[in-house]
C-alpha cells in the first residue's frame, strides 16, 4: 500500500506543478498488486487528479489477476475526467494523442 500511495502522490504532484491534462497510466510491468479491496476503496486519488486539472486518463490494465478489478473499481468511482481502460499501450497512447 505504501508504494501505491507514494507513486500516486508523485503523479499528483506532477499534475499539479506541470499542469498536465492527459495521463497514461501504464501498468503493463506490474507483477503484484498487494492491495485488499478495503485498502483500494479507502484510497482513491482520482478526484484529486481531476481537481489538479487532469482531463483525460488512459489506464492500461496490469497483467495480474486483480489488476483489472482495481482499474474497474477506480474508474467506477471517478466522475471526471474521461477515463478509458486499455489492454495495450499503443491504443491507449493513440487515444490520448487524439483526445480533444
Amino acid at each position: 500500500m505504501d508504494a501505491v500511495r507514494e507513486g500516486s502522490e508523485e503523479v499528483l504532484a506532477l499534475v499539479r506543478t506541470k499542469g498536465y491534462q492527459r495521463l497514461l497510466n501504464d501498468n503493463t510491468r506490474v507483477t503484484e498488486l498487494g492491495l485488499s479491496e478495503e485498502e483500494q476503496a479507502g484510497y482513491q486519488i482520482m478526484h484529486l487528479l481531476f481537481e489538479a486539472g487532469l482531463h483525460y486518463l488512459a489506464w492500461i490494465y496490469a497483467p495480474v489477476p486483480q489488476g483489472r478489478s482495481y482499474a474497474e473499481n477506480s474508474v467506477a468511482v471517478a466522475g471526471w475526467p474521461l477515463i478509458l481502460t486499455f489492454e495495450e499501450y499503443g491504443p491507449a497512447a493513440e487515444w490520448l494523442r487524439h483526445a480533444p
